[in-house]
């Protein structure tokens, strides 16, 4: 069962609620997300109806106090959606969470075969559940 720091948490929750705060028009459910390699976090916002509707947003393994990002070495040089880096992927749902089937299927459209890893599953109010 994958564990998730409490930086990783801060990460997820930080990311999550820009993610949410800045793209509210898109009609978003939850934010897809991956912890890579270097400690960098990756997210993306994704819709019922439209799967992933935002750009990836990477949140930096050192946050700064205004808010900015500082380049990462490692991401840099590299594209941050590579799949061939190491990584730990999720997804955050949003309020009000939808049911369990319709969670499954859209886990399915995001992550189609990495779903053969375990997926971590965190709800807003910031309960954490893990599923395969």
């Amino acid at each position: 069962m994958i564990k998730l720091t409490e930086r990783q948490k801060l990460l997820l929750e930080t990311a999550s609620d820009w993610i949410q705060s800045n793209c509210s028009e898109a009609g978003l459910v939850g934010v897809a997300w991956w912890f890579l390699d270097c400690g960098c976090m990756v997210g993306m916002g994704f819709s019922l109806e439209a799967g992933l509707v935002t750009p990836p947003v990477r949140v930096d393994r050192a946050l700064v106090g205004d808010g900015a990002v500082p380049e990462c070495a490692k991401c840099s040089q590299h594209n941050p959606t590579n799949l061939d880096r190491t990584f730990t992927l999720g997804t955050t749902w949003f309020r009000p969470v939808l049911s369990s089937k319709i969670r499954d299927q859209i886990k399915k459209d995001l992550f189609g075969p990495l779903l053969d890893r375990e997926v971590v599953e965190m709800y807003q109010e910031s309960e954490f559940h893990t599923t395969h």
